[in-house]
């Protein structure tokens, strides 16, 4: 996605970017700079990053940033069990469809500090790594 040049006003799905859709987040206190999210979902890396510009994003396990990370974000279609990310060490917060409620049911009793429709971790990003 490029920004418009001009100021122009554009609107990416609700997700608290400024008025004139520069890209800067809102609502974010400091630089979570070892965010780590892991998705082959290139749109939901996009939407991540229009509001944490140094997310950090991967698709392997074996990505050594992971294991310094402050948060990891988990998209349960990644191919990756919940338990798989949290013996990282780092705090894990999973998110999925919302019509598969089982599998985040399982996040949270595997230990995932929260467990959230797609939806929802887009609306709660800034609160959730403030």
């Amino acid at each position: 996605m490029s920004i418009p040049q001009d100021g122009a006003a554009f609107l990416i799905d609700g997700l608290g970017l400024d008025s004139r859709g520069l890209g800067r987040p809102i609502g974010l206190d400091g630089d979570m700079s070892s965010l780590v999210l892991i998705t082959n979902n290139l749109m939901d890396s996009a939407r991540v990053q229009s509001l944490v510009p140094t997310v950090v994003t991967t698709r392997s396990l074996s990505d050594e940033r992971l294991r310094v990370a402050d948060l990891i974000l988990l998209d349960l279609a990644s191919g990756y069990t919940p338990e798989e990310v949290l013996a990282l060490g780092p705090p894990v917060i999973a998110y999925g469809p919302h019509v598969d409620v089982d599998r985040l049911d399982a996040a949270i009793a595997a230990g995932c500090r929260e467990a959230l429709p797609r939806s929802k971790l887009f609306m709660r990003l800034p609160e959730l790594i403030s």
